[in-house]
């Protein structure tokens, strides 16, 4: 999927970045408050832009997507970019900066912090992709100082944790109750694993190596469960995203298809584009096609096969239809596929039912999706199902 977002134009949006940028432009400094969040930019690598994001209506919720499931998506949008996005240039693998130093005091503390910028230079671009949360606008960092930070001790520990594996404490995190939009903060200001082999990672790489890391391992437990003995099924909508995900007795296999509507600003074509990512039993060793959200979902599933102790194959189906008009990150596919599976499943007799569930309740047919699953492909081709 391309990410394509030259066609922004919802007026809202354009009057809230203007009056934002009017209001700091002429400021040398300002004393404003991170939520705490922070960013790290991809571009230039290994030497990228980072920088907390601050804004004088910032609190914790900001920072925290899992507190978004049911927020509408304008709501979502004005709040994000209502935040700037610092910006200083620094290494990848320089975590002895000063500045890297505040910032990872910043990704430990779970309340919002007062701090103090020193403006540059103020760009007038949000970052919009379907992997991250939405920024708002950039500006280069003369210095900055936080004050009164407030450290999860669980994120502390970890920070200190010099001689643990990355990948351990990641997870171990995870099984504390630590969200995993914290752990994502930390592993990106690298402020997990070995000492020596500690780097910055990009904002969007360290949400899907979070949610990869995460995933794996409970998908591996999940393995070691009984089969599903039944087919369930739930189905979800939220921000215009629509669901229908399906467990299905048997050993471990698992399938993302989605469908991309058109004329919006993540795909200005004339087609819906669809796309479609597997994983067999044993996994895959390539990057997926449909990219973050595949793990992000994936880590859903894996809760939970793992809290009703039964392995299964899955199958999800996504149409991201017009009115999700501005993508805002792949917390959309893990929080709200998360509330999808507190419901209770409809339970079907035979996959058979699937195709006048899938016909009511999608735009696209059968037919359609079934031309680009390779999982429905593998249970018809083998008269396991249905014909």
């Amino acid at each position: 999927m391309k990410s394509v977002y030259t066609r922004l134009k919802d007026p809202k949006i354009i009057s809230k970045l203007i009056n934002n940028i009017k209001d700091i432009s002429n400021k040398n400094s300002l004393n404003s408050i991170t939520p705490p969040d922070i960013f790290i930019g991809r571009i230039g690598y290994p030497y990228v832009s980072i920088g907390p994001l601050f804004g004088n209506d910032a609190n914790e919720i900001l920072a925290k997507p899992e507190y978004w499931v049911h927020d509408n998506l304008d709501d979502i949008i004005m709040k994000r970019i209502s935040l700037f996005r610092g910006l200083y240039k620094v290494k990848i693998n320089d975590i002895e900066n000063k500045e890297v130093i505040k910032l990872s005091e910043a990704a430990i503390s779970y309340r919002k912090i007062d701090g103090e910028f020193h403006i540059g230079k103020v760009t007038n671009n949000l970052l919009l992709d379907e992997r991250s949360l939405p920024f708002g606008p950039g500006v280069k960092l003369n210095d900055f100082y936080l004050y009164n930070t407030n450290s999860d001790k669980r994120l502390e520990n970890a920070y200190y944790d010099i001689d643990a594996n990355a990948n351990d404490i990641v997870f171990e995190l995870y099984n504390k109750g630590v969200e995993v939009s914290s752990i994502q903060r930390l592993f990106s200001i690298g402020g997990l694993g070995i000492k020596k082999n500690r780097k910055l990672v990009p904002t969007r790489w360290s949400i899907t190596a979070v949610d990869d890391i995460i995933s794996k391992r409970l998908i591996e437990k999940s393995k070691e469960f009984n089969l599903i003995d039944h087919i369930e099924l739930f189905s979800y909508s939220a921000l215009d995203n629509h669901w229908l995900i399906f467990f299905i007795p048997g050993t471990w296999e698992y399938e993302v298809i989605e469908a991309w509507y058109p004329n919006e600003t993540w795909n200005i074509s004339k087609e819906i584009e669809i796309e479609s990512s597997y994983e067999p039993y044993y996994g895959r060793n390539t990057y997926a096609e449909i990219t973050g959200s595949y793990y992000a979902a994936k880590l859903a599933i894996g809760e939970y096969l793992n809290r009703i102790n039964k392995q299964a194959k899955v199958l999800i189906l996504r149409e991201v239809r017009e009115g999700y008009k501005i993508p805002v990150g792949v917390w959309n596919i893990r929080e709200h596929i998360r509330d999808a599976l507190k419901q209770k499943p409809i339970i079907l007799n035979e996959l058979n039912d699937a195709i006048t569930i899938i016909n009511r309740f999608m735009r696209l047919k059968f037919n359609v999706w079934l031309e680009k699953s390779k999982l429905l492909k593998n249970l018809i081709y083998q008269r396991r199902l249905f014909v």
